[in-house]
């Protein structure tokens, strides 16, 4: 991602929309919205929920509640949510009406807009099967969806947690579980709860948070891991003496990599200091033994990894805990040093090796201090803080035995900015939005025009933007010193009329539009996101003239299509009137594309993330399957890049520039190939050999078969080719089958000698002289190296093979044959 994009998304945080309220400054939040269909009608009926997120320090993982009663929509599709928050953490906005996909928003950092816009888009079905470890189908699980929306790239990382019960299914007694109400741009993990099992598990089909099943799909089958009773016990390690009442919770090890992931489970040690988790998969976990903090005792939480092996139950876990020193922080804002309340900050050792075992998370309380037990020596922590803009602290603090280390965390606050907004009569103008540049607190003129709000001191406040929507007054007004009060003249304003469209004209509705001012290094939203209406068009009012150094960009994003995103957007309008913008044009994503990722052994990579990407595509996820095979739907047509794996290492990753509905494209790691529309030898006479400088006659091939490998030796996977096809090729020869390889790229004719003799080749070998492109196109080779095999007739029988499968392909042509 661009610097510039990143910036974008950063603004888009905190500036997303008008009327943004903090957790920090009032727990009470009123959420107003709208809920559409995809044909941008309001939806009366539907019900509206409205759920927080929160950190659990005891397990350390995201959690959900509920904040506000569910409600229901009147006839203009409109609602109104009071939330009650118990965080500072994101926001899900989820609606559903019988017969339609059920559709949500998500804010970061509890800021909700003041109009939330929700579509319900049309529902698909995705069904699948719960499995024990034998293969037998589990009656009475519960299977809890975890949406994630797929074409909006501010929400694809974003899955849904609240209302459980709308995401819940009960599978049946042929282990079956059904959901009707997703919709099919939209991808979905999965957490399992079973009867007679102890752990809730959690399917995705991989780790990283953008990828998930693809709803729609009535295959997916979630397998049971056995499961073994788990013991142990948590000690004072100097005296040996039982610990009652510490809180265990069991955990994953590397969840990129664990068989069997599962959502953390707590449990609290006895009076003999033993626990019981009474089922626990195969694979390696890791006991966090938390002790509630208490002055008098002290003691300090430690991390315990075991194993359970496969076949039976591990051996009693021991936990032998210590006695610390106190650390006690305060948390505040620098100017008045006011205490901060909740502030979650993470703890660990310094020094990191393989005996660490101390990692927790604890949070400060109303007096913005907070106090735990730590390890003597060195302790780092860190903090993530967002109070109109977001902050990070990081530091580490030395603990003494017997002493309480102190320590601060102090937050940058933030300058002010004021003024005063009139217009062209000289007269205050009340309720614009004001907006520092780059990055500031969004506020509102009061009844004189005065305003006063904050700006991130770390960008330099330089600008205003400055809207009036419904008088259509704008401004980009220049700053020269940000310390004193600034005057503002407000003046006509530009009006946006827009039409998306599909290639044949016809409106698309309830399709998001965002337009954003583009300065150097920075992407600002303009305002707030809008809807197509029901025939496509769209109004965007209040746009400024656009000033030196900025321009417009537009996005557009709508299920079931293509997308724009930050495309530049001339305008040449007069302020004050209405200006018509040219048609935006979108392509429907009713393609597919299908191939195989192989490693550099030509050999199938299975569990291998993909992400397709492509201007004017939306952005796709998949996951290689066993035989290393991939299908990635609902694209566009024109050209895409598809990326395999996302490792930093160039020899574990591959790339393909290709076109949508490609199909059996090949990706090799190490590569970046283009892909072309080749033509198919199969079943037609093989090409002259002489195009390809090969001095063979034709009685060399009389009555046999021909095996040609198109190679190129400065390529591993080329060369094992070769040599694998040379140590068979006595055994070839023996079947009729004459080998000939065919160097693709020119290199000097003296190394390419040089290499076949110290690797004893001897077959026919070739090297394309010039055009290339053209050659490979002519022949089909989509990729290297690239196996073509003839009958005796010499028609094409197969292609695009690996030498492991060179035998059935012979078989086959024999089979023919008879």
């Amino acid at each position: 991602m661009s610097s510039g994009i990143f910036r974008f998304f950063l603004i888009l945080l905190i500036l997303y929309t008008c009327g943004i309220m903090s957790a920090q400054e009032n727990q009470k939040l009123t959420i107003t919205g709208q809920v559409v269909d995809y044909q941008a009608r309001p939806v009366e009926g539907a019900e509206v929920a409205v759920y927080q997120e929160w950190i659990d320090c005891v397990i350390s993982e995201d959690d959900a509640k509920m904040i506000g009663t569910i409600v229901v929509t009147d006839a203009e599709g409109r609602f109104i949510v009071d939330a009650d928050l118990i965080s500072n953490c994101a926001i899900g906005v989820v609606a559903r009406k019988e017969g339609k996909a059920i559709g949500w928003d998500y804010f970061m950092f509890a800021q909700v807009p003041k109009d939330v816009l929700i579509v319900l888009e049309k529902p698909c079905v995705t069904s699948g099967i719960v499995v024990d470890e034998k293969g037998n189908p589990v009656a009475g699980a519960k299977v809890r969806a975890l949406p994630k929306t797929s074409y909006l790239q501010r929400l694809e990382q974003s899955p849904i947690f609240e209302p459980k019960q709308w995401f819940t299914d009960i599978t049946d007694e042929g282990g079956k579980f059904l959901f009707e109400d997703l919709s099919l741009d939209v991808y979905t993990d999965f957490w399992v709860e079973a009867p007679g099992r102890s752990l809730t598990y959690q399917y995705t089909t991989n780790y990283l948070s953008g990828w998930g099943f693809e709803a729609g799909r009535n295959d997916i089958q979630l397998a049971l891991p056995r499961e073994f009773e788990t013991q142990g016990r948590v000690v004072d390690a100097e005296s040996g003496s039982p610990i009652e009442g510490a809180q265990v919770a069991i955990h994953p090890v590397n969840i990129k990599e664990h068989k069997n992931p599962f959502y953390p489970k707590v449990t609290v040690s006895g009076p003999d200091g033993r626990f019981v988790f009474e089922g626990v998969p195969p694979g390696r976990h890791f006991i966090n033994v938390i002790f509630p903090f208490k002055e008098e005792i002290q003691w300090v939480d430690k991390r315990v990894r075991f194993e359970v092996p496969p076949q039976k139950p591990v051996q009693e876990v021991l936990v032998e805990l210590n006695k610390g020193s106190l650390i006690e922080i305060l948390v505040c804002e620098d100017s008045i040093k006011k205490p901060i309340s909740g502030v979650l900050v993470y703890f660990w050792e310094a020094v990191q090796n393989e005996h660490s075992s101390f990692y927790k998370y604890a949070m400060t309380g109303s007096d913005g201090i907070l106090r735990i037990c730590a390890p003597p020596g060195e302790c780092a922590f860190s903090t993530k803080y967002f109070r109109h803009f977001f902050q990070s602290y990081q530091d580490q603090i030395l603990v003494t035995k017997g002493q309480t280390a102190n320590s601060q965390i102090i937050f940058d606050s933030y300058p002010c900015i004021s003024g005063l907004v009139f217009d062209d009569m000289n007269q205050p103008v009340s309720g614009a939005l004001v907006s520092p540049i780059p990055l500031g607190k969004e506020t509102v003129s009061a009844r004189d025009g005065r305003f006063e709000t904050i700006f991130d001191s770390r960008e330099p406040c330089e600008r205003f933007l400055i809207r009036h929507i419904e008088r259509n007054l704008a401004l980009i007004a220049e700053v020269s010193d940000s310390s004193k009060p600034v005057q503002v003249k407000l003046k006509p304003a530009m009006s946006l009329v827009g039409h998306l469209t599909d290639p044949e004209g016809a409106g698309i509705p309830a399709a998001r539009v965002d337009l954003a001012l583009r300065m150097p290094g920075w992407l600002m939203p303009l305002g707030k996101e809008i809807l197509t209406d029901a025939q496509g068009r769209y109004k965007i009012k209040a746009v400024p003239q656009a000033i030196e150094e900025v321009e417009f960009r537009i996005s557009v994003n709508v299920s079931g299509y293509g997308n724009k995103q930050f495309e530049r957007l001339p305008i040449e309008g007069q302020p004050g009137a209405e200006t018509q913008l040219k048609p935006l044009v979108l392509q429907p994503a009713d393609q597919t594309i299908s191939g195989i990722v192989v490693d550099a052994e030509n050999k199938p990579a299975s569990g291998i993330p993909i992400v397709m990407q492509g201007k004017d595509q939306p952005t796709r996820h998949a996951v290689t399957g066993d035989d290393g095979q991939f299908v990635i739907r609902r694209i566009c047509k024109g050209p895409l890049k598809i990326q395999a794996n996302l490792s930093n290492d160039p020899q574990k990753t591959g790339t393909i520039r290709a076109e949508g509905g490609d199909q059996n494209v090949k990706i090799i790691f190490g590569q970046d190939i283009v892909q072309t529309r080749h033509v198919s030898l199969i079943g037609k006479q093989l090409p002259d050999l002489q195009e390809l400088n090969i001095d063979l006659s034709s009685a060399d091939v009389k009555d046999k078969r021909v095996l040609i490998n198109f190679f190129d030796f400065n390529q591993r996977p080329s060369r094992n080719c070769i040599l694998q096809l040379s140590k068979r090729a006595q055994e070839l020869k023996e079947k009729d089958v004459i080998i000939v390889a065919i160097q693709t790229a020119k290199v000097e004719q003296v190394k390419l000698d040089e290499w076949l003799k110290e690797n004893d080749i001897d077959f026919f070998v070739g090297m394309i002289q010039d055009n290339e492109e053209k050659i490979r196109l002519a022949w089909g080779v989509k990729s290297l190296p690239w196996l073509i095999l003839t009958d005796k007739k010499h028609v094409v029988t197969a292609e695009g093979f690996s030498v492991d499968g060179l035998d059935e392909k012979i078989r086959e042509t024999e089979n023919e044959k008879r």
